[in-house]
C-alpha cells in the first residue's frame, strides 16, 4: 500500500514539474505568434517566466471552484489538453516523413504516425463522449470557445507581430537562443501569414455586401522554407539576417532625436 502511495506522489510530482515547465514554454511561444499580449512574457533573472505561472495557478483555482472540488469533472479538460496536441504533433510528423523520407523507413514512419493520429483522435473523442455527463459536454464547449477566442485575438491589433517584434520577444525578452528560438521565429512568421489571410478573407466577405474596408496592415514578411530557416548559423538566426538586410530608415531633418543621458554637473 505504501509503495503505491509513494509511487503516486512521485508521479504526480513529476507531472506537476512538467506542467510547471510547459506552461512557461507555451506562454512565450504564444506571445511570439500573437495569441497573448506581450505583457505576459517576463523572465526574471533566475530564468523563470513568473507571470504565466501565476496566471496558470489562478486559472487552476477558478476551475476547481467551478467544478466544486470534484476533480473527476476536470478530467476531460486534461484529456483534451494532452491528446489534442499529441494528435497534431503526430500529424506534423506524418507530413514531414511523407515529404522527406524514402524507402522502407518512409513506410514504417507513415504507419507509426498514422497509428498515433488514430489513437489520439480516438482518445480525444472518447474523453468527450465517454464522459459526456461528467464534464465532457462542458469540455467540448470550452475547446470551441477557446478556438474562436484565439482567432479573435489573432486578428485583433494584439495579434500583429512584425519581424522586429518577434525578434525582440524571442531573443531579448525571453532570452531564447539557438535552434529553438529560430524555430519559434519561423512559426511566428507563418502565423502572421495565416493572420493576414484571415484579414483578407474578412475584407472580401464584407465586400460582397458593398462594404469596402482597406486593410490596416501590409503583407507580412514571408517565413520561407522551414529547412532553410533552420540551417543557419547557431548564433545568427535567419530572422536576424532578414532584419540586417532591410533598408535603413532615411535620416530625419535635423538628425536623430537626442536621447536622455546622465547630467553633467559642470554644465549646470
Amino acid at each position: 500500500y505504501w509503495a503505491y502511495q509513494i509511487l503516486a506522489v512521485l508521479l504526480l510530482s513529476a507531472a506537476a514539474l512538467t506542467a510547471y515547465q510547459d506552461i512557461q514554454a507555451i506562454a512565450w511561444r504564444n506571445v511570439a505568434i500573437g495569441e497573448i499580449p506581450e505583457y505576459i512574457v517576463y523572465r526574471n533573472p533566475k530564468g523563470t517566466f513568473t507571470r504565466p505561472v501565476t496566471a496558470a495557478f489562478i486559472a487552476t483555482v477558478v476551475i476547481q471552484l467551478l467544478v466544486r472540488g470534484e476533480t473527476t469533472l476536470a478530467v476531460p479538460f486534461y484529456g483534451i489538453g494532452v491528446f489534442l496536441p499529441l494528435t497534431v504533433m503526430a500529424w506534423a510528423m506524418h507530413e514531414h516523413i511523407k515529404r522527406n523520407v524514402q524507402g522502407r523507413a518512409r513506410s514504417w514512419g507513415l504507419g507509426a504516425t498514422s497509428f498515433g493520429i488514430g489513437l489520439g483522435i480516438t482518445v480525444f473523442i472518447g474523453q468527450i463522449v465517454g464522459k459526456w455527463e461528467e464534464g465532457g459536454a462542458l469540455a467540448l464547449v470550452a475547446i470551441i470557445v477557446l478556438i474562436i477566442m484565439a482567432h479573435f485575438l489573432l486578428i485583433s491589433p494584439i495579434g500583429h507581430r512584425s519581424p522586429q517584434d518577434i525578434h525582440r520577444i524571442v531573443r531579448d525578452k525571453s532570452r531564447i537562443e539557438g535552434q529553438i528560438g529560430t524555430m519559434v521565429e519561423w512559426q511566428s512568421l507563418k502565423v502572421q501569414e495565416y493572420r493576414f489571410s484571415l484579414l483578407v478573407a474578412i475584407t472580401r466577405f464584407w465586400a460582397l455586401f458593398g462594404v469596402h474596408r482597406p486593410l490596416r496592415y501590409e503583407p507580412p514578411a514571408l517565413a520561407g522554407d522551414y529547412d532553410e530557416a533552420m540551417n543557419t548559423e547557431y548564433r545568427r538566426s535567419f530572422l536576424e539576417q532578414y532584419l540586417e538586410s532591410r533598408p535603413k530608415k532615411a535620416p530625419r531633418l535635423g538628425g536623430a532625436p537626442r536621447e536622455a543621458g546622465p547630467i553633467d554637473e559642470n554644465e549646470l
